[in-house]
């Protein structure tokens, strides 16, 4: 089973962020209109090696495992980055 958290755009607000933690996995989801944002692939870009960047540190030489894990983590919610 896959979770994968969603925020509803409307009105003014045309981008939508949201991180979701549940049984040790950490899921982020991104709604947005592509009318007005249409490089929202630059932001899931960013996010993703955020991600990276702060697994890398916590792994310290495990490096690898940590980038690995990222994508895993960028790409489990049925779309590549």
């Amino acid at each position: 089973m896959e979770i994968i958290p969603y925020v509803p755009i409307a009105t003014t607000v045309r981008t939508g962020v949201s991180i979701f933690s549940y049984d040790g996995n950490l899921t982020f989801g991104i709604t947005g209109d592509y009318g007005t944002t249409p490089d929202l692939a630059v932001l899931a870009r960013g996010i993703e090696a955020a991600i990276a960047e702060l697994l890398e540190a916590a792994a310290g030489d495990d490096a690898a495992t940590a980038k690995k894990a990222a994508r895993v983590m960028a790409t489990g919610a049925g779309h590549e980055l």
